[in-house]
């Protein structure tokens, strides 16, 4: 059995090492297997991690001060890659005429002809984003960050600030993210393990696309919540990068 201890004194990849030997030596479904060995000493993990973040007692939020100016870091940094994906993928006015494939084109609407391609390059390194700020909870751990194992269908494990169940979460963006032929796959993927939950990280209007009586769905401040984050200080500062990236793109 692996320890917690152990391995977090270790090396992302001696950490791999030891995990994946344990997950073959189960065999069968290996993404299965992976859940089954990562909890035998998650829940200590995080333990560890929740000290070393100062978050001592069961229920602690991180202190907002140090939350606000790890956020701030990240979405500095995003926002200089997410400037550069914007004017690589939107195309010059030449460009537009010589491609003509659509109305926009043909009439050289630069904006319109590439505001789709545009949204769904952004969107894409949001997903990293959104992922990159739950990981500043204590309550959260990436197998990618942490253990050098991807799990398919799952971005973080997390253990619940309200039930303190360990947790395997897989997040979109938005509530309407899903396409319905894209429900069957992350059935399958989250069924693997114990506790599955699909979060949407912001609360808009738009109606679910993802339906499982047996897998829970958490949005906007639900979500945050329960890994330990106040959803307002993720607002104030998300609102205002997304605001400077259509002044961007709208003046590039």
């Amino acid at each position: 059995m692996l320890r917690a201890n152990d391995l977090y004194g270790m090396s992302v990849a001696d950490r791999n090492s030891h995990i994946m030997g344990a997950v073959n030596r189960i065999g069968g479904n290996v993404e299965g297997a992976k859940s089954l060995v990562i909890n035998e000493f998650i829940a200590e993990y995080i333990a560890i991690k929740r000290h070393r973040d100062g978050c001592m007692e069961r229920y602690s939020f991180l202190n907002s001060i140090d939350f606000n100016n790890r956020l701030s870091g990240l979405i500095n940094h995003f926002f200089s890659r997410a400037c550069e994906k914007i004017r690589n993928s939107k195309p010059s006015y030449e460009e537009v005429l010589a491609s003509s494939k659509n109305i926009y084109e043909l009439s050289g609407a630069v904006n319109l002809a590439s505001c789709n391609k545009v949204s769904r390059e952004l969107s894409t390194i949001l997903g990293l984003l959104w992922e990159r700020v739950a990981e500043i909870s204590p309550y959260v751990i990436s197998t990618e960050s942490e253990f050098g194992i991807k799990i398919q269908g799952v971005d973080i494990i997390a253990q619940n600030f309200e039930t303190y169940d360990i947790e395997y979460l897989q997040m979109k963006t938005q509530k309407n993210t899903l396409t319905g032929s894209q429900n069957p796959r992350v059935d399958r993927e989250l069924g693997l393990h114990i506790n599955p939950v699909f979060c949407a990280c912001f609360d808009t209007n738009a109606s679910w696309t993802f339906n499982n009586v047996n897998i829970p769905r958490r949005c906007g401040a639900e979500f945050w919540s329960q890994i330990g984050i106040d959803y307002n200080l993720i607002l104030n500062q998300v609102v205002p990068l997304i605001q400077r990236l259509d002044s961007e793109y709208i003046n590039t």
